[in-house]
């Protein structure tokens, strides 16, 4: 009987055990751009900028594992003062890029990406030589609530260069990027 009780007692040491390793695992993410509330950002990344450009874009996935709604309201960078989200779209035949100061919403339990062609972040006023390919933090806000990621700079010349990205140089003040049906 005694040696049941020992057998018991030892496997349901060991379940604990297991359970709180993995709740330590768990909590090692929060370094990796997650909170405790059930948002993730992870995968973030930015264009190294164009020579005598002042603009760059910044890219990322935001995981929900909520059952609510949470919107992205907006983003901080110690790079600059000026950080924007926005949305690329084709508006008559042309690239049109539109601020968001609304932010985006993103469904519960959804997974949205920030991505080259459609919406991203954007640095104003910061060039290559604040970003020296190196890396640098961001911090996506969701209301009362803040999210650091850290973004890895890509070259220019990199295996995933975009038009959008030489579509920019043509920006004019509008937000509509020059004429891409060519």
């Amino acid at each position: 009987m005694a040696k049941n009780a020992r057998l018991r007692s030892s496997v349901l040491t060991g379940a604990l055990l297991l359970a709180s390793l993995a709740a330590l695992a768990s909590c090692g993410s929060a370094s990796t751009g997650s909170d405790s509330t059930g948002i993730v950002v992870s995968d973030a990344w930015a264009r190294e900028p164009a020579p005598g450009q002042p603009n760059t874009a910044a890219y990322a996935t935001i995981v929900n594992e909520t059952d609510q709604e949470v919107t992205v309201t907006g983003v901080r960078s110690a790079l600059t003062d000026r950080t924007e989200l926005h949305e690329s779209m084709m508006q008559n035949g042309q690239m049109s890029m539109q601020p968001r100061p609304e932010g985006f919403t993103i469904d519960p339990r959804s997974t949205f990406v920030l991505e080259p062609g459609g919406p991203h972040v954007m640095l104003i006023d910061v060039g290559a030589e604040e970003i020296g390919g190196q890396g640098f933090d961001l911090s996506f806000e969701f209301g009362d609530k803040s999210i650091d990621a850290t973004v890895a700079v890509r070259p220019l010349d990199g295996p995933d260069s975009l038009t959008e990205m030489d579509d920019m140089t043509n920006m004019s003040d509008s937000g509509n990027m020059g004429d891409t049906t060519s």
